[in-house]
């Protein structure tokens, strides 16, 4: 405390003592012996060991679910300290660190709660009256992955009427003492002037009402700029769709929490309360109707704020832009049609940070403001602006706000403290407070409520009032003069969120990949056959993988149960969309009218390529066969034991016509002692013999790019972090593990039209399987991955340190890429030891450089010239068996020359994850032609996220994103005519351009005109 507010501090310690017992030092503990079912029973309490308090006075207990029984018998005086307590309200604050809790008066059951409710103000006397004895007792269970603790506990005497009690107006003081420290210091010698008149304050004193009168009214005086200020109030109720938690335990928690708002609504009319999430809407509408009518109702009349935008509060960093769009197209779209709403707010309180491009999706979804605290939650550096402008690559802003922390009640104290600090940083003078219980609902409780209205009247406090959110925007004024923030929101947290739990981010990769392919192949099926749109299977498809793209559920943070839950959920979305894709190639396939075939037994065989551009590959075919073009002319290839390899190009948007007639095969022997080279037009690898690492990689124009050896798996100890599953250990570089050993190495396939080598190691219980895969038409060499993983608190990642010297590494986010430092100057960018991205990251210099390009990872880092994709962790909360098991994956190293946007990094990319898809087809005779290309377009870096039937009507919609920086004209080209007619905003509605221009990093939707076959 400064010399200067001594006397203050000293009168707010006595003002509190008059009506408010510290209950720490007097809760007794259950002897061990004392069975709990007995402890309600038992009298003797005052027979109980006195319980031990830490260092910071906590009543801790062992983690694991360990119960801790505390009793307290305590007797009504006369005086708290010297104030006489008779005709007073007794309450008991109470604040603990438990996984349940139940809280017992004179042996009935008045609260529970947990570790989201953990909070609790219990009315134990209306009137207290001297002499009347209490019995407290208290049941906690200590969460399974922390120790326990009773944090705080008080009593408190308040005053029903007339002048509030001694510690109201030592609150009151403290308020009006942090408002001159923070914004006014000119008032802190006034300030401690009047404490130092009252230093001789007794309250035992007959004159103690009149002179504490006095000193409320001089307080008054010198808070009038206090009273300037205004706090708006809005109800909150965060609901974490699953954590903790399965999903079925939501459902009851929101139906809890919204029935609780209402009848509170009834009985406090000024309350407002807002809520996210129109997923969680759609399941009250449809399974507790009377329910949904109320919260209508209280939308009708604006005490009900629908803070909304996307579908669920998803993840933000590991999701596609056409994710992003749909999370944003259905949430508003509900909103819209079932609430009556036009969202205008993002409300994304408890993400895990926010990408660059979302300011450009929300914009294009009809949303002007974004509002999050997660940033609050940095463990390096503090985020340097409460409110400002957000901006995107292209340009696009929306308004951010830095809210206050949720999950909060009526704290005066940290209210005004918030509101100065929110203040000194954006110089607005109305902040924003979010009362309510949540993580797991709950909600403004009645006690907050009585709370807010006694502040209300304070002469010392803010001007306290509920609104809603959009009033409160409202009155923020111009929004010209905030500062700009053209990056993205970097979370400098929860980084183990990119690789923990990776079967969700393989299920994610999948389920994006195959929408997109069976959105585009239904789309081309009804537009040239008639094919009924499958709208209602597609959209059940894509709703599912929104949902299980929730915060705590893709980033891997949630309980086996949650995981039980999501599992067949993706595996339905994803076969949704094989169906779906399926039954529209075999609706294109029956309209084909093929040509002779070579041969009496050749049966037909169609290869589709969904993505524009020629691709030129090799195909794997089950079984063994000879290939024939449309021509007849038999086509190079290469058998295995279980497939046939052939070289292909196929047009970009269309298909290929093959015709395939059973062989025997003649497989080529293996030389077992061929050298270890890998090589191609593109590039060349060498592999240790001793590791199975690669010694050296060179690009097509022979400059290595490997200083030392590279697609090293690196092992580290991963442990120590509270946030088990979210956290990577930030030292964990200073405690490697042994890398894993080379059990074996051999060659399976020697070309000439795939090379695979198979190396097996092995590191303490867990195996690694993986191939060196080359063919001699892809640019890249694959990695093949197959890990049997049993360890536990450890962290993977594969390594290339490489001669690449580079200020920055690149990495693809959503609809774009973003360049991140590799020699951090500054305390934020060395708080990005690990970042996320998408399907690639690229380290280049001006002559070129090498990049990594995945099927299903997101974490990576790059410091000293050493790029590193992250592989697996092993947390063990909540989810104790996280990650152990098989997993299969592939990602790839294309070294190039030049820049990564003259590469094609990002269409290769997509192609890696976007293989062309081949399946046999009957005989057929109809106007499609055996080789076509339906839909191309001149421009390599406009990349499509979406070709699809519009949500209404029966317009078609093409969307893609600008992906190198460069302006760009998309001129579509084909074997029909397409037009293009009205440019779409993300909910697809016309915009008033029709211009086909892309600006560099622009999201653009198109109107697709139905195509005339050209002559």
């Amino acid at each position: 405390m400064k010399a200067d507010t001594a006397a203050i501090a000293a009168l707010v310690t006595l003002l509190r003592r008059q009506t408010e017992v510290d209950l720490q030092p007097q809760w007794r503990l259950a002897p061990a012996r004392l069975q709990a079912d007995h402890c309600l029973l038992s009298q003797g309490f005052e027979s109980w060991p006195i319980a031990e308090r830490n260092e910071k006075q906590h009543i801790a207990w062992p983690r694991g679910q360990k119960t801790l029984w505390l009793a307290c018998c305590w007797t009504i005086p006369d005086r708290c300290d010297r104030w006489p307590v008779a005709d007073m309200a007794l309450r008991l604050a109470l604040t603990w660190w438990a996984e349940a809790a139940e809280v017992y008066v004179d042996g009935q059951l008045v609260q529970t709660g947990d570790l989201f409710d953990c909070s609790s103000r219990v009315l134990l006397r209306d009137i207290a009256q001297p002499g009347d004895r209490l019995q407290l007792l208290l049941r906690l269970v200590s969460p399974g992955h922390d120790d326990g603790a009773l944090v705080r506990s008080q009593l408190i005497f308040e005053s029903a009427t007339g002048l509030p009690e001694p510690s109201f107006l030592g609150q009151e003081l403290a308020v009006v003492n942090s408002f001159a420290e923070s914004l006014q210091p000119e008032l802190l010698p006034r300030l401690e002037a009047i404490a130092q008149s009252f230093a001789d304050l007794d309250c035992s004193q007959a004159d103690t009402a009149d002179r504490l009168a006095r000193l409320r009214d001089q307080l008054a005086a010198i808070a009038a700029p206090i009273r300037q200020r205004r706090v708006s109030l809005l109800g909150h109720a965060h609901l974490d769709l699953a954590w903790l938690w399965p999903v079925a335990e939501t459902w009851e928690a929101a139906q809890r929490t919204f029935e609780s708002v209402l009848q509170l609504q009834a009985a406090f009319p000024e309350l407002t309360f807002g809520h996210s999430t129109p997923a969680l809407y759609e399941w009250i509408e449809k399974n507790r109707p009377d329910l949904f009518v109320a919260i209508q109702a209280q939308i009708a009349a604006g005490r009900w704020e629908v803070n909304a935008g996307p579908w669920v509060e998803p993840e933000l960093n590991l999701v596609s832009a056409e994710s992003l769009v749909r999370q944003l197209l259905y949430g508003q779209r509900y909103s819209t049609e079932t609430l009556g709403v036009q969202n205008r707010v993002a409300w994304l309180p408890d993400s895990f940070g926010f990408c660059w491009q979302l300011p450009q999706l929300l914009q294009q979804a009809g949303i002007d403001t974004f509002v999050t605290q997660k940033l609050r939650w940095n463990d390096s550096t503090q985020f340097p602006h409460g409110l400002f402008r957000w901006r995107s690559p292209d340009g696009s802003e929306v308004l951010a706000l830095m809210s206050a922390p949720i999950g909060t009640g009526i704290d005066p104290e940290a209210i005004a403290n918030y509101s100065w600090e929110w203040e000194q940083q954006t110089g607005s003078q109305e902040s924003l407070w979010l009362p309510g219980v949540g993580d797991h609902g709950g909600g403004p409780t009645r006690d907050m409520l009585e709370q807010a209205r006694r502040w209300q009247q304070s002469p010392c406090f803010p001007q306290l009032q509920f609104d809603t959110l959009t009033v409160y925007l409202e009155r923020l004024g111009d929004r010209d003069r905030l500062p700009v923030w053209n990056n993205e929101l970097y979370l400098e947290f929860h980084r183990g969120c990119y690789t923990s739990h990776a079967d969700q981010k393989a299920y994610n990769r999948q389920a994006e990949t195959v929408l997109y392919s069976a959105e585009v192949w239904a789309s081309f099926a009804s537009l040239l056959t008639g094919a009924d749109y499958p709208k209602v299977n597609l959209e059940a498809a894509w709703k599912a993988t929104l949902f299980n793209q929730f915060h705590d559920i893709l980033p891997g943070s949630a309980i086996p149960e949650v995981y039980a839950d999501a599992e067949p959920e993706w595996q339905q979305a994803i076969a949704t969309a094989h169906q779906v894709k399926s039954e529209a190639l075999t609706a294109i396939a029956s309209h084909i009218a093929w040509t002779a075939p070579p041969s009496s037994t050749a049966q037909p065989w169609l290869i589709f390529n969904d993505l524009p551009g020629d691709r030129s590959t090799v195909i794997a075919i089950d079984g063994h066969w000879r290939i024939f073009d449309l021509s007849g002319q038999e086509l190079p290839s290469q058998f295995t034991p279980t497939e046939t390899l052939v070289a292909v190009t196929v047009s970009g948007m269309g298909w290929l016509g093959l015709w395939r007639e059973a062989a025997i095969a003649t497989i080529q022997a293996i030389d077992p002692t061929a050298p270890l080279h890998l090589s191609n037009d593109w590039l060349s690898a060498e592999i240790d013999p001793e590791t199975g690492d690669l010694l050296q990689l060179r690009d097509r124009q022979g400059r290595e790019l490997l200083d030392g050896q590279g697609n090293q798996f690196q092992r580290f100890q991963d442990q120590g972090q509270y946030w088990d599953a979210w956290n990577i250990d930030p030292a964990y570089e200073q405690h490697p593990l042994p890398s894993p050993e080379l059990q074996s190495l051999t060659w399976l396939e020697q070309g000439p039209l795939r090379w695979r080598l198979r190396r097996i190691l092995s590191c303490d219980r867990s195996t690694i399987t993986q191939d060196y895969v080359l063919t001699a038409a892809d640019p890249w060499l694959k990695l093949e991955t197959t890990i049997d993983w049993q360890q536990r608190h450890e962290l993977l990642k594969v390594a290339f340190p490489t001669t690449v010297s580079a200020p920055v590494a690149t990495y693809e986010m959503a609809a774009g890429a973003i360049a991140r430092p590799t020699q951090p100057q500054t305390p934020a960018e060395a708080a990005q030891w690990e970042v996320p991205a998408l399907r690639w990251a690229d380290l280049s210099d001006p002559q070129g450089g090498l990049a990594i390009l995945n099927d299903c990872k997101y974490g990576y880092d790059c410091r000293d010239r050493q790029l590193r994709l992250t592989l697996l962790r092993g947390s063990t909360w909540p989810d104790p068996q996280a990650d152990l098991g098989q997993h299969q994956f592939a990602y790839a190293i294309y070294p190039h020359p030049g820049s990564w946007q003259a590469a094609g990094v990002v269409p290769l990319a997509r192609r890696l994850n976007q293989p062309l898809t081949g399946q046999p087809v009957p005989f057929a005779q109809g106007a499609l032609q055996p080789s076509q290309t339906l839909l191309n377009w001149n421009a390599d870096q406009l990349l499509p996220l979406a070709l699809k039937r519009s949500e209404t009507g029966d317009r078609w919609l093409l969307r893609c994103y600008e992906a190198i920086g460069q302006t760009a004209e998309l001129v579509l080209t084909g074997d029909r005519t397409w037009q293009i007619g009205a440019r779409l905003d993300g909910l697809e509605q016309p915009l008033s351009s029709s211009s086909t221009e892309v600006q560099p990093w622009q999201i653009a939707s198109f109107e697709l005109l139905q195509p005339t076959q050209e002559n």
